[in-house]
């Protein structure tokens, strides 16, 4: 994840997905990281309780009030915390493949172009 990308209000954020020599980028507001969070706590990969013990301790940063000032110190910290985030996930058996990762992260449109 690189470095945030501000376009008229809103925040987007910058995601470069690697897929063995290929790669592309993929922008997405904080609402949808959450969104994914929410998606894969209702339906882990694994329904196992291990699963379900991690993903209610993943973190993923807090929401900020509408009218809170965000600096560029505020950008960077949540962009860290994404970019942990998004690792964390990644490294986890089967969660690179679980549906709700393969739309965050376009994969369907990017496995097209590389066909």
């Amino acid at each position: 994840m690189s470095k945030s990308t501000r376009h008229h209000p809103a925040i987007y954020y910058e995601i470069k997905v690697k897929c063995g020599h290929k790669d592309h980028v993929v922008y997405r507001r904080y609402s949808e990281f959450r969104t994914l969070l929410d998606d894969l706590r209702r339906n882990p990969p694994h329904s196992s309780l291990s699963e379900r013990d991690f993903l209610s301790q993943v973190h993923i940063p807090p929401k900020t009030c509408f009218f809170s000032k965000v600096d560029d110190e505020f950008l960077d910290n949540r962009q860290e915390e994404l970019e942990i985030f998004m690792e964390s996930i990644l490294k986890r058996p089967n969660y690179g493949t679980h549906p709700a990762i393969c739309d965050f992260l376009r994969l369907d449109k990017f496995q097209k172009a590389v066909n």
